[in-house]
């Protein structure tokens, strides 16, 4: 039952002028968003899940990443290291391409929207406070 879930941005097609965002990242994005709401806070959707026991349940916030309106930061300077290694253990998805460079890049142009060396944004939607 997670408070806050993070997921991509289903309306972003495309990033600049040279990068399109994948489809099924844009289709997962969507679906993450469906079953966040209306889907997890209401019993009409899916009464089955009441008989196993599973209570609807409020997100309180959603953190889209991706977004072209972000308007949350976290600085990640400290842990960029540990998010590289992290993507470089998808083998199947990297190959032998090293993401280092690129990922940093993005790491550091949106650390520098906030004075930071290194940051993640979101666009931060709260549905609901505690």
């Amino acid at each position: 039952r997670p408070d806050a879930v993070v997921c991509g941005d289903p309306t972003v097609r495309f990033y600049g002028g040279g990068y399109l965002n994948h489809p099924d990242h844009r289709v997962a994005a969507d679906v993450t968003l469906d079953a966040v709401f209306p889907s997890a806070e209401t019993r009409l959707i899916f009464p089955e899940l009441l008989d196993e026991g599973l209570e609807p349940h409020k997100v309180r916030a959603v953190f889209i990443h991706g977004s072209d309106r972000p308007d949350t930061f976290i600085d990640i300077a400290d842990v960029l290291d540990v998010k590289l290694a992290a993507l470089k253990q998808h083998k199947t998805q990297m190959g032998a391409w090293d993401p280092t460079e690129m990922i940093t890049a993005w790491a550091r142009q949106q650390g520098a929207r906030r004075k930071l060396k290194a940051a993640e944004s979101f666009r931060l939607m709260r549905l609901h406070e505690s």
